[in-house]
């Protein structure tokens, strides 16, 4: 063995050593492409679901900084049924604050049918939206950002009919069909099935059922095979937001998935509390890791979700409007945060929800530092500063 040679193994074996005494391990190395940051995008309903962008006279644009995500999800695409309460265009027949089984039968036919819109009833804001326009904005986007990803995010808090559509091939059928019927409107990237909680009794809006878990899991395969055969095997992306103590997918439907969103926020929803601490973080991550087995590449296909707000029990106080009480969202937590997805190898991170963030409308002076601070502050640490 040469002198140089041996000098080079024995900076190997320095080095080794000083991870071992540290405890640490050796820095990873960023997946392809880079570390996914992904925007929720909501559709203007509410000053919590602010449109970032114009909507004037029926021109609308979107103004979100592509330089900082590498994905948007545009939230939210409703699943919506054919039959709906008379006298409440677009509200669905109601048990107490769930859709009723009833309310997805077509009087036309007796049968139950389902297809994913961009218009559909919120509950939340109680009020039918109409998101189409605004998307169509943002995937104009893509005109001057060629490498941004696209996607429709289906359904969030208001889903309540997944459990009724998901029981029968035929209802799967409708509704994938009409998934990527949308696609190809509006030329996506692909779809993200936010059906949050199958493994719960009925949060919210959210109907449930026995079978809700084996119908999802049987959902999300034959949307996978249906995109492959419709666009090609690996181009359209599959994606699902699964809630942080709620693992439901197992490994044989993981490898449908491109990516699983890991909402680690809403720990204790309504308390103005904590809901994001690190502790939960890990938490959260380690049980889906755990669900569908610990290798390099699952945990590539695992993001970390944030909040871009404070809760002050029961309500969402916008990182934008600032907050004195407990705090999840701050750049510091944010930074903390990212650097330990880059340690421990995970894909990346998502954060509901864009406009929460502050921006030039929120301040006096239009070079104030904290401008885009907590989504800039993601992207730069998982990535590097913006080109």
């Amino acid at each position: 063995m040469g002198a140089k040679k041996q000098k080079l193994v024995l900076t190997a074996l320095i080095l080794l050593l000083v991870f071992a005494l540290a405890g640490c391990t050796a820095p990873t190395t960023p997946p392809p492409g880079g570390y996914r940051a992904i925007a929720y995008v909501t559709l203007p309903a509410s000053e919590n679901w602010r449109w970032i962008g114009t909507d004037q006279e029926g021109r609308v644009e979107a103004a979100v900084d592509t330089r900082y995500v590498t994905h948007i999800n545009f939230a939210f695409g409703m699943l919506q049924a054919y039959q709906f309460q008379p006298g409440q265009p677009g509200r669905p027949l109601q048990q107490g604050n769930v859709a009723a089984p009833e309310a997805y039968i077509d009087p036309t036919d007796g049968k139950p049918h389902y297809r994913a819109t961009l218009t559909g009833w919120i509950e939340e804001m109680n009020s039918l939206v109409d998101g189409r326009a605004y998307l169509q904005a943002l995937a104009a986007l893509k005109q001057n950002a060629p490498q941004l990803k696209i996607l429709l995010s289906i359904g969030g808090w208001d889903s309540d009919g997944f459990c009724y559509m998901a029981q029968t091939p035929e209802g799967r059928a409708e509704f994938i069909q009409s998934c990527i019927g949308l696609v190809q409107e509006y030329t996506l990237d692909g779809i993200d099935i936010d059906w949050e909680y199958p493994t719960n009794g009925g949060w919210g809006t959210i109907a449930h059922c026995n079978t809700c878990v084996q119908d999802a899991r049987a959902l999300l395969t034959e949307a996978r095979a249906a995109l492959d055969a419709e666009f090609g095997v690996g181009n359209q992306l599959l994606t699902i937001a699964s809630g942080a103590y709620q693992p439901w997918v197992d490994s044989d439907t993981f490898a449908a998935l491109d990516y699983i969103n890991v909402m680690c926020y809403d720990y204790d929803a309504g308390s103005g509390g904590r809901q994001a601490d690190m502790a939960f973080c890990k938490a959260g991550m380690a049980q889906h890791i755990e669900m569908v087995g610990d290798t390099p590449e699952n945990r590539a296909k695992l993001n970390l979700g944030l909040p871009f707000y404070n809760e002050g029990g029961p309500y969402l106080v916008p990182y934008y409007k600032g907050w004195s009480g407990t705090v999840d969202a701050s750049p510091a937590i944010i930074k903390d945060k990212m650097n330990w997805v880059k340690k421990e190898s995970y894909g990346g991170a998502f954060y509901w929800a864009y406009s929460m963030d502050v921006f030039e409308q929120d301040v006096q002076n239009p070079n104030d530092p904290t401008i885009k601070i907590l989504q800039r502050t993601l992207s730069e640490t998982l990535n590097g500063p913006a080109a």
